[in-house]
């Protein structure tokens, strides 16, 4: 890639993918402002989410089983049971929730992992509203992987086992079934995962930015997608044109890589996007804790309640880059002053 599209942080962090990454993070809060009936809503909701699977998709290593599920379990469904489990102490605290209610509440919902509470597969169970996305994208990987392997490197028989896999997820969601941890929106992610993966491994992306007849293709794509009603709506299941759908995202999706890739030429802003986009996990995860115990019912404005939101959310992840930053030194320090003969 070149220099200005894969500018690196000192941690080897990409700093436009993590732009990007912050870029889809606040379109998302947006989206959750926005009324259904919106013009905004639409071009949102047209690729947003699938937008974040490419970002993981693009990252794909092929490892062990073992290891890929140390790594996820660690990094996908830790965040959610612990956002989870702050939600009922505060249910407990806040709410007067019963110790034990709440321990079945936050067992069942964990379990479900259904983000709308009217349709459950437990009585017990609530909806985890917009942390669904993690024990799916977990699921996502595993079901990646697996492909992956029976495909054994046939790039053919890969395909086809993803769109079977897209057929599946389109049909349960049409017909209305709802798997636990959002498996079957799983099924119709996984094309999208797949077009990070080939985004990488082709290179696509290393120039992308400068090749103004795909992005005017792309862009086209994307307008004429919108202004046919085409969106994607992950958590209802409406996949509007089924697999055009998912040719709209995609190709809105790279747009946004490259409206993204010239914006990071500020590069005051590109400092900022990139330390959002770092952070998704966490704002993802405090977006919903905001969202559940935060009223902002008062403020008519989309725009003010945007600004609302993100202002709360960003403080909140503001202060623990400030007490991870204070717990790293502090560890730096001790270890400096501990004598050699207790290490």
């Amino acid at each position: 890639m070149k220099q200005d599209l894969c500018t690196t942080t000192p941690q080897n962090r990409i700093e436009w993918i993590d732009a990007v990454k912050a870029f889809a993070i606040l379109l998302m809060i947006f989206g959750h402002t926005l009324d259904t009936e919106s013009k905004l809503f639409a071009y949102i909701y047209s690729f947003h989410m699938p937008l974040f699977i490419i970002v993981s998709g693009f990252f794909y290593k092929d490892v062990k089983f073992r290891t890929l599920l140390s790594k996820n379990i660690k990094g996908l469904l830790f965040p959610y049971a612990l956002t989870l489990f702050f939600q009922y102490i505060i249910n407990i605290i806040l709410l007067n929730m019963p110790w034990d209610t709440a321990l079945r509440k936050y067992f069942f919902t964990m379990l479900s992992g259904i983000s709308i509470a009217t349709i459950m597969p437990f009585p017990q169970a609530e909806g985890v509203r917009v942390l669904w996305f993690l024990p799916m994208l977990f699921l996502l990987k595993v079901l990646f992987w697996g492909i992956t392997r029976i495909s054994r490197g046939d790039e053919k028989l890969r395909l086809l086992l993803i769109l079977l896999s897209v057929m599946c997820g389109l049909y349960l969601g049409k017909t209305k079934y709802w798997f636990p941890w959002s498996a079957d929106i799983a099924f119709v992610a996984v094309i999208f995962f797949y077009a990070g993966f080939i985004l990488q491994k082709k290179q696509i992306l290393s120039d992308f930015g400068n090749q103004k007849a795909y992005i005017a293709l792309c862009l086209f794509l994307w307008m004429a997608g919108i202004s046919r009603g085409i969106t994607l709506e992950f958590i209802w299941r409406k996949y509007k044109g089924e697999f055009t759908c998912i040719i709209v995202a995609i190709a809105g999706s790279l747009v946004c890589c490259a409206l993204i890739h010239h914006l990071c030429k500020l590069k005051r802003l590109q400092k900022i996007l990139s330390w959002i986009g770092q952070g998704s996990l966490i704002i993802l995860c405090l977006h919903h804790l905001e969202r559940q115990f935060i009223p902002f019912r008062n403020i008519q404005s989309d725009a003010f309640l945007f600004l609302a939101e993100t202002a709360v959310i960003l403080s909140g992840y503001l202060m623990i880059c400030i007490i991870r930053r204070l717990c790293k030194t502090a560890l730096t320090q001790q270890s400096r002053t501990t004598p050699s003969c207790y290490l």
